[in-house]
């Protein structure tokens, strides 16, 4: 048989026999691809990793000599030789590299094209069925390792909100187990209860002084099991015996670029003083207002017609934004 023939016999061999073929490659390297995700994402403890990332190397490698295998086989020759660039064919004789190379790129775009339909269902939250499947197949997942959160509000809590539906990924690192508010009318206390999350309400009118709240305050908390605290619009300064009983578990969103515009009204004092520019930070809480270390911020355009309400409505989508991302980062240990 000649070269040619033996070539369009290879190529005979049919479609489904090709797809079939890169279809289990797909699979292949959809695996170490899923197992990079988990592993980012810390759903393994420390001494599983370096047994994971031989494998995901094993698996790679074995992805890259199989779609080599076929690529050169559909083309005639030895898979091992085609990765040494001698490209010839069963008989020895050597046939057109270029044509060759462009049969194995086009086979090869097609496996990326079939791995990543896989990799975008499994960052897809509506069909992880075949995340978890894939992951309960090939490895023993450890359970995630939430961190138990308390949110203290004295409104409606729309960053207590975001927070919230953030906490409802399973993948997310934490979870909401109480909703604190000094005022009993709080529309955000309504909105937890709705999620069936535990809320507390106690009045400080009712204590003669400023730290003797915050103990009562933070033994309710305490009594929840929450390890971190997310000020959520809380309308009260806190004792230094509060900040420092909570010291850097204690988080609180600002709507500026700290350390710029301080205070209770900086919005206002952004449109006031021209600024081009302003956003909001997340950090965490120290004695002295608004001074802890950042976290995180978010960045806004001021523009010439922006009012302190059009300006404080922007800057809000941000916060919703990023006291997840900040809790995220928080719980994981990425700071």
């Amino acid at each position: 048989m000649t070269s040619k023939q033996n070539v369009e016999s290879m190529r005979k061999a049919g479609f489904w026999i090709r797809a079939a073929a890169y279809l289990l490659d797909s699979l292949i390297l959809y695996i170490p691809i899923l197992l990079i995700q988990d592993l980012i994402d810390s759903h393994y403890q420390v001494g599983q990793q370096r047994q994971l990332l031989y494998f995901i190397t094993a698996l790679t490698i074995w992805w890259i000599y199989t779609v080599g295998l076929n690529a050169s086989a559909w083309q005639g020759t030895c898979g091992k030789k085609i990765l040494k660039l001698k490209v010839v064919n069963k008989n020895g004789e050597r046939i057109s590299l270029l044509r060759a190379n462009i049969r194995f790129f086009a086979e090869f775009i097609s496996a990326v094209i079939f791995a990543l339909g896989f990799f975008l269902a499994a960052w897809n939250k509506k069909k992880r069925a075949l995340h978890d499947f894939i992951a309960g197949t090939f490895v023993i997942r450890e359970p995630l390792k939430k961190t138990k959160v308390a949110i203290l509000i004295s409104g409606r809590g729309s960053n207590m909100q975001a927070i919230v539906n953030a906490c409802e990924n399973p993948d997310f690192p934490a979870e909401v187990v109480m909703v604190f508010s000094n005022k009993k009318d709080a529309a955000g206390l309504e909105f937890a209860r709705k999620k069936n999350i535990p809320t507390a309400f106690i009045d400080h009118k009712n204590f003669l002084s400023r730290e003797e709240f915050d103990k009562k305050m933070s033994e309710e908390i305490e009594k929840s099991g929450a390890q971190l605290i997310c000020l959520a619009g809380f309308m009260r300064l806190l004792s230094p015996w509060f900040v420092q009983h909570w010291f850097d578990r204690l988080i609180n969103i600002h709507p500026s670029l700290l350390p710029e515009f301080k205070g209770a009204d900086a919005v206002g004092d952004a449109i006031k003083a021209g600024a081009k520019k302003s956003g909001c930070t997340v950090h965490f809480v120290r004695e002295e207002m608004d001074s802890g270390p950042i976290i995180k911020q978010a960045f806004v355009k001021v523009l010439k017609d922006d009012t302190k309400e059009t300006l404080a409505a922007k800057i809000l989508k941000e916060e919703h934004k990023i006291y997840p991302k900040s809790l995220k980062i928080i719980c994981k240990g990425h700071l």
